[in-house]
C-alpha cells in the first residue's frame, strides 16, 4: 500500500540520521494500526540500525522478520552481514551467510564483497580465500 511506502521512506530518513528509537515508535504505530511490516520494512530497519553500529537491534529486527513470518530476502541478510562486518565480527558474519543457502537465499556480489569486508575488519584476512572459493561455486 501507498501508507507502507510512506511509512518505510519515514524509517529510512529517520534511521539514516541515526533516530533510531522513533524507527520503533514508527513501527510500533503501524502495528497498533494493524498494518503488516514487509521485508522492505524489516530490512530498512536492520540497515539502518546496522549503519549505527546497532548490532543487537539489528539482531532483534531480523529476529522478529522471522517470528512474523516473513521470510528475509538477499538484501536483509547483506544487511545483517554488513551490521557485523563493520562490528569486525566475522563469525557472526559467516554465520549468518550459511544461513542463507538452506533458506533458498542466493548471494550477490554484495554478499561476498562485504564477507570479505568483515575479513578485513577483523583482521582474518585468511578467510579471503575461502570466500572467494564460494564466490566461484555460487
Amino acid at each position: 500500500s501507498s501508507l507502507l511506502v510512506e511509512f518505510n521512506l519515514l524509517i529510512k530518513a529517520l534511521g539514516d540520521k541515526g533516530e533510531l528509537s522513533y524507527c520503533e515508535k514508527i513501527v510500533e504505530l503501524m502495528r497498533r494500526i494493524g498494518m503488516r511490516l514487509s521485508v522492505v520494512t524489516y530490512g530498512t530497519l536492520i540497515s539502518r540500525a546496522g549503519a549505527w553500529k546497532k548490532v543487537s537491534l539489528a539482531e532483534r529486527f531480523f529476529d522478529e522478520m522471522l517470528r512474523d513470518g516473513i521470510s528475509p530476502d538477499v538484501q536483509a541478510y547483506n544487511s545483517l552481514i554488513n551490521t557485523y562486518a563493520k562490528a569486525g565480527d566475522y563469525p557472526q558474519a559467516m554465520s549468518t551467510f550459511l544461513r542463507m543457502k538452506p533458506a533458498n537465499i542466493r548471494p550477490t556480489i554484495v554478499t561476498f564483497n562485504t564477507l570479505i569486508d568483515a575479513c578485513a575488519r577483523s583482521g582474518n584476512i585468511a578467510s579471503t580465500d575461502m570466500i572467494l572459493q564460494q564466490l566461484h561455486t555460487a
